[in-house]
Order: structure tokens, then C-alpha cells, then sequence
């Protein structure tokens, strides 16, 4: 969801790479990743109804769960 798939034409988060995820998920415990995730797209975005469409758009489109993260 942070590099994107062209293959798949999951767009990922913008400006997001191999680095970006690198720098976000380095040390932190796996079960933060969704949550981590989310966050990096609110960011990105400029209004929290975007970012939650696109994360929303990408999770279901890799289908990574269905729990939700945010509130």
C-alpha cells in the first residue's frame, strides 16, 4: 500500500517507495503496519476524506483485512 503495484494498477501512496517504506516500518512492531499505513496516507493527502478513500481503495484492492483502524 506505500510503493503500489502498476501491474495490479494499485496506485500505492504518493511519492511513496522502497525508502518511504523503509523509513516507516524500520523498527517498529508489525501489528502497527496497518495503523503506520494509515497515518503515512493522512500525510498525503489533504483532507482526511481523501486519504481514507485511497487507503481504503488500496486495502481493499490488496485485500490486507477487513479490521478497521480508524475512527
Amino acid at each position: 500500500m506505500i510503493i503500489g503495484d502498476t501491474a495490479d494498477n494499485i496506485k500505492g501512496l504518493p511519492g511513496g517507495g522502497t525508502k518511504t517504506a523503509y523509513k516507516l516500518f524500520v523498527d517498529q512492531d508489525p501489528k502497527d503496519y496497518p495503523k503506520l499505513t494509515y497515518e503515512a496516507y493522512l500525510e498525503k493527502y489533504d483532507t482526511e476524506k481523501e486519504a481514507r478513500a485511497a487507503f481504503s481503495k488500496n486495502r481493499y484492492l490488496l485485500k490486507i483485512g477487513n479490521r478497521r483502524i480508524y475512527e
